[in-house]
């Protein structure tokens, strides 16, 4: 009987917004949120259960083969600014460090996300990923799992036998991204390298693609993904093929999109992943989403509102899921300007206004200064307080299913006839959990207002009606708007409209 495969996993994920103020500290990485806090060893085998996170499955998936899991370390935090140096270098040291007490291994699996920016590394994973090659050698496979937004270098790719990246947005496949992961490394593990050799292909298109216009529900990326999946089916030589759409607020030489490969026939990896880059080109024009301004959006609510049709106004620039603060106060100044009621809007982090909410309880009426914090433009007014929650709730959206939040204490608040949903810690509004936590009814909502860009469509899906709306935040639709420094200069900042 042979010995089981010997696993090391580990996680490390940081989607950086280099044009967000606030940097990413350590404590961020110690605190829960949508996520959990930093875990270790065995504490992986409890969180990581039914719960859609790429390593949960991984490890479901090696389990059942009857491979061998030594946990390290796994730890995220909310996209913000650039991650501190501190926190960076004592989490890869001690990660490390780890791995050097472990011996005969046979692979590595590290569930990390692709585009975190530090103090001073512009490719935080490709340094991570060097490290761990030098660590481990030649011989020891290293497997990772990224995120759709991914920016992948060319020091990912070298430094890592296999990439395997999400391929939806809402991102609803993490755990089956996991188990891909497990499969991938099988396959790698199974080849008879006296007989065939590995083939990667590398390649970026010249164009960054917006967030917004990123979603595999409909549009240019459902055609890409479903071809890529046609190809995996097409050809056995393939191991892998995954498309990266990238993070365009995220300013290094490496932003924006990649297509990557890995085979046995170089040959035929070379002309599947030309392939899908040429159709990736066709599709540029369809990438183009129409973008309103608040009051606009507000007006199309009413025209909607009169015809008895829901609708979900997101609050892309303002997406805490991208880095921004969860705070601005552009879109609710618009809604009360309307004259609208019965709207729900979600969520502002707002710890003190949460504080106070829950100093003066339920029914009760007081003044704020809601929000604004990231620009100094908070709201100030009078609030009923229409119910509290310690925010600890399980997400029961396709999206963060299984997910143990930890918002900090929350508060629905009425504001002249509308609802804001107010948290401590900040969190992308992209499951009804949130709002049930505070005991809303989502069915008889017929106005959201969501500070989210794409996750919200998992849960919300029932809501064919969406606007993207550019208020105020650190995650513009216009890249244009965007002080790139470092980017490549051969990329296009947007991709070419229909009319251009």
């Amino acid at each position: 009987m042979s010995e089981p495969i010997k696993i090391a996993v580990a996680g490390f994920h940081h989607e950086t917004n280099t044009f967000a103020k606030k940097k990413t500290y350590y404590k961020d990485f110690k605190q829960a949120d949508s996520w959990p806090k930093i875990l270790k060893g065995k504490e992986f085998f409890t969180y990581f259960k039914n719960i859609n996170i790429p390593m949960s499955g991984f490890i479901d998936s090696a389990l059942q083969d009857g491979s061998e899991i030594i946990p390290l370390l796994w730890c995220s935090a909310p996209p913000s600014g650039k991650v501190t140096d501190f926190a960076y270098n004592k989490i890869i040291n001690e990660i490390i460090l780890m791995l050097k007490n472990i011996s005969k291994l046979d692979a590595i699996y590290l569930d990390l996300h692709g585009a975190m920016v530090t103090e001073h590394l512009d490719d935080g994973e490709g340094y991570f990923l060097e490290l761990i090659k030098k660590t481990l050698g030649c011989n020891t496979k290293i497997i990772v799992s990224l995120d759709l937004h991914a920016n992948i270098s060319k020091k990912m790719v070298e430094h890592s036998d296999l990439l395997e990246i999400f391929r939806t947005y809402p991102h609803i496949d993490m755990y089956d991204t996991g188990i891909r992961s497990y499969n991938s490394l099988i396959k790698l593990l199974n080849i008879n390298f006296l007989k065939d050799k590995i083939y990667k292909k590398f390649v970026k298109p010249n164009f960054l693609i917006p967030i917004v216009s990123q979603s595999t529900i409909s549009g240019p990326a459902k055609l890409l993904y479903d071809k890529v999946v046609d190809q995996l089916n097409t050809h056995s030589c393939i191991i892998s093929i995954s498309i990266a759409m990238g993070f365009p607020p995220a300013d290094g030489f490496w932003t924006g999109p990649s297509l990557v490969g890995y085979g046995t026939d170089e040959k035929q990896l070379k002309i599947t992943i030309i392939g899908l880059l040429n159709l990736l080109k066709d599709q540029e024009k369809n990438f183009y989403t129409k973008i309103y301004n608040p009051e606009d959006a507000l007006f199309e609510a009413k025209r909607l509102s009169l015809i008895n049709k829901r609708l979900i106004i997101s609050d892309t620039q303002d997406n805490p899921g991208a880095g921004g603060a969860s705070d601005t106060t552009g879109l609710l100044r618009a809604l009360l300007k309307s004259k609208i009621k019965k709207a729900v809007l979600a969520i502002i982090c707002c710890p003190k206004t949460a504080k106070k909410a829950h100093m003066h309880g339920v029914g009760k009426s007081i003044k704020i200064s809601l929000g604004g914090m990231s620009d100094n433009e908070p709201w100030k007014g009078a609030a009923k307080i229409l119910n509290l929650g310690n925010g600890k709730f399980i997400g029961t959206g396709k999206f963060y299913s299984g997910t143990k939040m930890n918002l900090g204490l929350m508060a629905s608040l009425e504001i002249e006839n509308n609802i804001v949903i107010v948290s401590s810690v900040k969190a992308q509004a992209a499951d009804k959990s949130m709002l049930h936590h505070l005991e809303i009814n989502t069915k008889k909502v017929k106005l959201f207002i969501l500070k989210s860009s794409v996750h919200f469509r998992a849960d919300f899906e029932e809501i064919k009606n969406v606007i993207i709306c550019s208020s105020p935040g650190v995650n513009p639709v216009d890249h244009k708007k965007l002080n790139y420094l470092k980017l490549n200069n051969k990329i296009r900042l947007m991709p070419l409209s229909i009319n251009n």
